[in-house]
């Protein structure tokens, strides 16, 4: 089964914006658009650590609302 990623409509908007409450840094941005799996690698193996500050929640909030609508949609084509 292959899946693709659904982008939030409002992806572009939120990855232009530059938001006070991101502790985000450029190279986490820039590796999330840039290459998606390492960018999940990575972000496994931050909350593995427990090292919560360091992740890109926003893309991360993203893309759980995003496997579980996949998984969803799927269990209806069952």
């Amino acid at each position: 089964m292959i899946f693709c990623r659904i982008p939030h409509p409002d992806k572009l908007n939120r990855l232009a914006e530059i938001n006070g409450n991101h502790t985000m840094n450029n190279d986490q941005k820039t590796l999330y658009e840039s290459d998606f799996y390492s960018w999940t690698k990575q972000h496994a193996q931050l909350i593995k650590e427990r090292r919560f500050d360091k992740l890109d929640l926003d893309n991360l909030a993203e893309e759980v609302e995003d496997m579980g609508l996949k998984t969803f949609l799927n269990s209806l084509s069952l």
